[in-house]
């Protein structure tokens, strides 16, 4: 497959599997695989769907830390997302918060 990919984007053809992987990690903005934590264009972590679409997981925390528990027990999200989910609660709990 990746041969045939080879040839389809010839613009490829001379480049390295390991120079192809960092453009194709430069160009991905998920932090989990469905997409539903990506990386802004400031490298800082936003949800991409719901009423907290593009809102950065610092301030949706600061504001409304339950919603992570509501996340977290909600159908619909896969346990990679969850897992990446849970880890981002944990790190924001243990931040302290000057306001």
């Amino acid at each position: 497959i990746f041969q045939a990919q080879l040839k389809k984007y010839v613009e490829l053809e001379d480049k390295s599997i390991k120079e192809i992987s960092e453009l194709t990690l430069e160009s991905n903005k998920n932090v989990d695989l469905a997409g539903k934590f990506q990386k802004n264009q400031d490298g800082q972590i936003i949800i991409s769907f719901g009423k907290y679409k593009n809102v950065l997981v610092t301030d949706i925390y600061k504001k409304d830390p339950k919603y992570f528990d509501w996340l977290l027990s909600a159908d619909g999200f896969s346990a990679e997302t969850k897992i990446i989910a849970r880890k981002i609660r944990e790190k924001l709990k243990s931040m302290s918060w000057k306001e």
